[in-house]
């Protein structure tokens, strides 16, 4: 199924149903900032025998995708340079919503398409899983669900699980540590230009030793690695080949739309509100209330993402303790795992995705 009139997202690549198996769990993946839909390669050997489909999605603006318009982005720049005000929020909140709508539509035609199994007694349906940036469409999705018309059709009666997989804070509306200095090649102001983004492939695929980040909070981040550092980064480990194949260059230059999006999400308050949304479903919103949001960090991956953990730990434990309506919410270690856990330890980042253990690894 590619785009149609009802959606701007393509399919990169779909496993196709598991042969022989009438019943079986789509799982839809949603690829990151500058690293295409071919990330994720590696988990489609692992479909069949683990009775599942696997969906890889390519999101606007990166090859084989639908491209935004230049009023659209000239809409991003717009906000990216705006001063934060209820107008510039709403309007963001807008997008997210037309996101949203975007994502849902594309789930329910594919459903519709291909005769997708519902889910029964634990099995079947779907899992729509979001890998960094990626994990905006599934808050997106979370957050304005029932905001929109749905055609009458229960996603509800699909969707059981949805992924958020080693989310920078960025994407929670969460801020940096203030009580330590960390690291972040995108700041560092020796680095100019195309610099810039060499050395942050190097550093964000890199293998981070963070002490006891659950206990100690930013203390313990490591946000330095040295060149001989083992295990190499993966991206060191990465053919000439490999690297045309998965990264895309253009999405990760200051003008991009991703860019642009990023900072935009940042400035206005759009990520901390779709997170308050998703989190905490708004009363008399039904559909995918009861779906289980996991979220899976990985404790090698660059500093952003445990210390996003970290944080969720926090808000996640008092809003239990506060009694706060919320969301199934499952927090998830992937011990041993960097950013692209999906690349070095598939078996275990499947796992993650689809089984019932709070860590893996």
């Amino acid at each position: 199924m590619n785009a149609t009139s009802s959606t701007t997202l393509c399919i990169f690549r779909d496993s196709g149903a598991p042969e022989g198996r009438t019943i079986y769990t789509t799982l839809f993946v949603v690829h990151g900032w500058g690293w295409k839909a071919s990330i994720f390669k590696k988990l489609y050997p692992l479909a069949k025998q683990s009775n599942v489909r696997i969906v890889s999605i390519i999101r606007r603006d990166y090859p084989g995708g639908v491209n935004y318009t230049a009023e659209e982005q000239a809409t991003f720049g717009r906000l990216a340079s705006s001063p934060r005000s209820p107008d510039t929020e709403a309007e963001m909140a807008a997008l997210t919503r037309k996101h949203a709508e975007d994502v849902y539509h594309f789930l329910v035609d594919f459903i519709r398409q291909e005769q997708i199994p519902p889910v029964r007694d634990g099995k079947g349906g779907i899992v729509l899983a979001g890998w960094s940036m990626g994990a905006a469409s599934v808050t997106a999705l979370l957050a304005y669900v029932g905001s929109y018309p749905s055609s009458g059709f229960s996603l509800s009666d699909y969707l059981w699980r949805a992924v958020m997989f080693d989310v920078s804070n960025i994407f929670f509306g969460y801020a940096p540590p203030t009580n330590v200095e960390l690291y972040h090649p995108l700041h560092d102001s020796t680095l100019y230009g195309a610099e810039k983004l060499t050395a942050f492939d190097q550093w964000v695929t890199s293998y981070f030793q963070h002490g006891d980040v659950m206990t100690e909070g930013a203390e313990a981040l490591e946000s330095r690695v040295s060149p001989h550092a083992q295990p190499a980064s993966t991206l060191s480990r990465l053919t000439p080949e490999e690297v045309a194949e998965l990264t895309y260059p253009p999405a990760a230059v200051p003008t991009s739309s991703d860019f642009l999006s990023m900072i935009a999400g940042l400035v206005h308050g759009t990520y901390a509100t779709s997170k308050e949304r998703a989190f905490y479903p708004l009363e008399g919103v039904q559909d995918l209330r009861n779906v289980e949001l996991r979220i899976v960090w990985c404790d090698h991956s660059f500093w952003e993402t445990p210390w996003s953990a970290y944080l969720l730990s926090k808000e996640l434990a008092q809003a239990r303790n506060e009694g706060k309506h919320m969301r199934d919410i499952k927090l998830m270690q992937l011990k041993g795992g960097n950013h692209f856990a999906h690349w070095d330890m598939p078996e275990q980042v499947l796992m993650a995705f689809m089984g019932c253990d709070s860590t893996v690894g």
